[in-house]
This record gives structure tokens, C-alpha cells and sequence, in this order.
């Protein structure tokens, strides 16, 4: 291992067993006296950035992505067609425009000049359109690419500069999933087949970061591109490094002594041993993260009907959830404020004891037991849970609750009819009102909640497929409307604050209230960064 990484791994395994301690972080140095300071002024790698991310690389494959670090290897590494933000707005990157016929079945993607893959060797369209013969190969293994590219037919080499795409019909997440469409090399797929990259590991993007290392559950080094075709954002940071930093107080203690620089979803108990700390800064938000209920509504169960629905949400005190999480914001609308379909004018389910009392009474329940499920690993769980008991055992229901891990949570979830309620998570992705939040959880009912609205699904489908934005929007608002009617099968409950801390002179990094931080446009200011 380079010398960097020797040191930057003292660095790691200090912090870890900082982390492991009584609360208060250690302050002592690595066990070779190093610092990242003085590390980042190796020649080999220049000026050094050090991130932390609490999820870890599972592998170097980058269309078999399943959690945020790997999204963010991704950004740094390779140019999608479009660029996303992960909050819903794409711009133009290796595809500088498209067209689509009138009935959305074909599109014309207008590749730009000048770029070149980490090799030397150009890209073109003949690269993006092996990319998706790759992609349509892979379909049935590759989830990331069934989920974002579902009406995929084919790819059609024009010329150099241009791709015609057949698609069976026109889906609304179309742009979004231009974004997750990062162009492969042509010439590494045909050479070492489609497992280049997890079995070669021949890493060639063509984004601002070249890969450099990947030690499993330690950590991820890029490079800069110098030669980066868009020059505007070529960092002046030589070497980032991202490393996998799951304990509360190594973050706190890694920030303190300058070793880390930037550090995400950090406790709110952690925020007063970093604020006012100098050249640090914390950034809070509200998070784009649903924490809702979901019902059992089959026949046999009390959540069939409407009434007892009612009775849960106006029993529910969401500010002091929200006071034991930290803050954030109760929710009326089942869409979160980011997504298309979010309805300002939806009322919502205001704490009503005596008005849930009313709605009990109008059911046939019998004081029968009721469990609610939930994730053992959510934040401030236990305090919830007993909120959620005790406002539901005031207004008449005889109610428990049961923390799982989330193997045992998924299998209660795909057992029909195995849970009265579950208490859990869903991020707004990308802006996406589709693809993980109602067409699943509604029109395919992959959680099993039994809830049946042939309207309210055939209202969804018709939206998707929905080529006019205006028009679509309004028929998601509908959809909203006609969910929190019927207050069901989803029930959306708060989304709580998420805290996040960094150096000041880092900038351009893109902090999004779901996926997780991203660096591909990281930077820093030369007139405040003092490292």
C-alpha cells in the first residue's frame, strides 16, 4: 500500500476505536503520530481530501449499484447521458439534448465532441449504444438497470454524434434515467467481455475522477482528471479519499483534529461537540425521507376499513415524534416536497384524540391485539414506538410494537397478511414519484397491504405514461388527494432533520436531503482552506 493509504489507515483504525469509546471523542492521534495535514502533502498525492461515508463499496460493477457510496463511486468516476442531481433536475452531459416522436417510442440522443475515456481513447456513439446493448444483456441480473430502463427495446448506431433509441412506450422517468446511464467503453466491453470492471477490474470512465484504489470496507481513492473535457469543473483537489466511517464519535473526533473533512448524517446528541468548533461548519436540513405507516387492509383485517385508518392517524402527536428525532416537519401529503404530485392544500391528520375516539367507535373492533413492525436501526426508534403506543392505547386500540433487524423486517413484509401496521422509511429519489414510491407500494402492492383501488392504479399507470408534465402533475395530484381520502394503504407520518458537517473552504459538494453527499464537483476555496 502506498504511503498515503499507510498513513491515512492509522488514521481509519484510530477513529474506529475512538468510536468505540464512552461518548467522548478521544483526541488522540493515529498510533504513528501522523495527521492527514501532513499526510496530504505527500508529492504522490498533492492536496488531499479526505470524506466520510457510513455505508461501505460493495463492489467496483457500476451497474450493480445498490446503496449510496456506490452511487457516489459512480458519480465520480463516469459521465452519465445526463447529469442528475438525485433531486429531481438533469442537465445535459455526454448526450447534450434529445427528441422524442410524438408518441415518446423513439428518441434521438445528440452526443457531444471532445470527450475521452480515462484511457485516451475517445467516446462516442458508438460507445453509448454498446452501453445500453450491455445494459438490455444484463436486464434480467442487473436491478439498478431493470428499475430504470423498463421499456428499453434497443439502441441504434447513427453516426458518431448520434443515437436513436426504440423504447415500447414512453415512461415519465425517461431524462431520470438518461442519469443513471453512465457510458462504458466499446472497445473494454468487446475485449474483456461484460465482467470487465467486477472481474478485470478495468475501471475506465470518462468523468472528473479516475479511480485509483478500493480497499474493501476501508476506503476509496480518485484521482483528479486533469484532462477532463468539461474544463470548468476540473478540481483543484489532487486526491479524494472516502472512508467508511460508521461510529458517531470517530466522525466528531475526525472533524476535530482536521483528519476528516467532511462527514454525513451525524446524530443530532453529536451537534454541540462541533458547533462553534473553528473551520467547521454544520449544515442541517429537512430530509427528502417519508417516515410513514403502512396498513394491513385485507378483509380480516380492522385496517379494512376506512374508520379505524382514520382513528390511527388523527391519534397520532407527530411533534413529539419529531421533538425525539431531533425536529424536522410533520406530513399531510403522501408525496414528499421535492416530488411531483406534492399537494400544499391537502389538510392532513391533525392530533385529535377525541376526534380518533369518534372514528374507533364507528368499527368492529374489539380490543384485539395489533402489532406494529418497525427497523431496529431507525433513529430514536424505541422513543417512537412508545409514542406511537401510548397515543394509540389513549383514543381505545390495544397495541404493541416489535423492533426487527432488517432481514426479519423484509420477511414479515412479504408475508401477507404477517403484520397489522409497519413503521418504516422511503426516500425521495431523483424526484421520482414512480419507481420506488407508488407504483410499487400501490399498484403492485409489493408490501402486501391488500389495499385494492382499480381507479386510483389505472389513474398512476395513465400518469406514467404521460408525455405532457403539466398534465401528469395534476393527475399525481389527484393521486394524492384520493390516498389521503382514504387514508391508506400509505399513511405518511414526518420527515426529521438530517445533520451534516464540513471543512470550510470545501465546496461544491452536493449535499442531497436523501442520496447521500456527492463530490463529483468538489473543490476548494485557496483563501480559506488552510490544510
Amino acid at each position: 500500500m502506498k504511503k498515503m493509504a499507510k498513513k491515512l489507515m492509522c488514521l481509519f483504525m484510530a477513529l474506529t476505536l475512538a468510536g468505540c469509546g464512552s461518548g467522548a471523542p478521544s483526541g488522540e492521534a493515529p498510533a504513528d503520530g501522523s495527521s492527514t495535514a501532513a499526510a496530504g502533502k505527500d508529492k504522490e498525492d498533492g492536496r488531499v481530501v479526505n470524506v466520510s461515508d457510513v455505508i461501505t463499496l460493495i463492489n467496483l460493477e457500476v451497474y450493480a449499484n445498490n446503496n449510496s457510496c456506490e452511487f457516489l463511486y459512480a458519480d465520480l468516476v463516469f459521465d452519465p447521458l445526463y447529469y442528475g442531481d438525485r433531486e429531481g433536475n438533469n442537465t445535459p452531459c455526454i448526450c447534450s439534448s434529445y427528441e422524442l416522436n410524438e408518441d415518446g417510442t423513439e428518441a434521438i440522443l445528440h452526443i457531444i465532441d471532445g470527450v475521452k475515456f480515462h484511457d485516451g481513447t475517445d467516446l462516442n456513439a458508438k460507445d453509448v449504444v454498446a452501453t445500453f446493448e450491455f445494459m438490455k444483456r444484463n436486464m434480467d441480473t442487473l436491478a439498478l438497470v431493470s428499475a430504470v430502463w423498463p421499456y428499453l427495446e434497443s439502441a441504434e448506431y447513427v453516426d458518431d454524434n448520434t443515437v436513436k433509441l426504440h423504447l415500447t412506450q414512453y415512461f415519465a422517468t425517461f431524462e431520470t434515467a438518461l442519469s443513471y446511464t453512465w457510458v462504458l467503453s466499446d472497445e473494454d466491453i468487446e475485449k474483456y467481455g461484460d465482467d470487465f470492471q467486477s472481474a478485470e477490474k478495468v475501471i475506465n470512465g470518462s468523468g472528473p475522477w479516475k479511480y485509483s484504489d478500493w480497499v474493501d470496507g476501508q476506503y476509496l481513492k480518485v484521482t483528479c482528471n486533469k484532462d477532463y473535457w468539461d474544463k470548468e469543473n476540473v478540481s483543484n483537489i489532487d486526491t479524494l479519499y472516502v472512508w467508511y466511517i460508521s461510529q458517531e464519535n470517530a466522525k466528531v473526533s475526525g472533524m476535530i483534529s482536521g483528519e476528516v473533512d467532511f462527514a454525513s448524517t451525524l446524530r443530532p446528541d453529536m451537534l454541540p461537540m462541533l458547533e462553534g468548533q473553528d473551520g467547521i461548519e454544520v449544515v442541517g436540513y429537512v430530509s427528502d425521507v417519508m417516515h410513514y405507516l403502512q396498513f394491513d387492509c385485507a378483509e380480516d383485517s380492522i385496517f379494512s376499513d376506512i374508520n379505524a385508518r382514520k382513528a390511527v392517524a388523527y391519534a397520532i402527536d407527530r411533534d413529539t415524534m419529531l421533538n425525539l428525532v431531533g425536529g424536522g416537519e410533520a406530513m399531510n401529503c403522501m408525496f414528499l416536497k421535492s416530488l411531483a404530485g406534492y399537494d400544499e392544500t391537502i389538510e392532513g391528520y391533525g392530533y385529535d384524540p377525541e376526534l380518533a375516539k369518534e372514528y374507533l367507535a364507528k368499527t368492529a373492533y374489539k380490543g384485539e391485539e395489533l402489532t406494529i413492525y418497525t427497523r431496529n436501526d431507525l433513529a430514536s426508534i424505541d422513543d417512537v414506538m412508545a409514542v406511537f403506543v401510548e397515543n394509540l392505547k389513549a383514543v381505545g386500540f390495544n397495541v404493541t410494537t416489535k423492533l426487527c433487524d432488517s432481514a426479519e423486517f423484509v420477511t414479515i413484509r412479504q408475508d401477507p397478511s404477517a403484520y397489522d401496521m409497519f413503521f418504516v422509511t422511503l426516500g425521495g429519489f431523483d424526484g421520482d414519484s414512480y419507481s420506488l414510491y407508488i407504483i410499487p407500494r400501490i399498484v403492485d402492492d409489493c408490501h402486501n397491504s391488500y389495499y385494492v383501488n382499480e381507479d386510483l392504479n389505472g389513474l398512476i399507470l395513465d400518469s406514467y405514461k404521460t408525455i405532457d408534465a403539466g398534465k401528469r402533475e395534476g393527475m399525481l395530484k389527484q393521486v394524492a388527494e384520493t390516498v389521503y381520502e382514504e387514508c391508506g394503504p400509505i399513511l405518511a407520518v414526518y420527515t426529521p432533520m438530517e445533520y451534516c458537517v464540513k471543512r470550510q473552504g470545501l465546496e461544491g459538494v452536493n449535499i442531497t436531503k436523501c442520496a447521500g453527499p456527492y463530490f463529483r464537483y468538489a473543490h476548494v476555496d485557496e483563501n480559506v482552506w488552510k490544510k
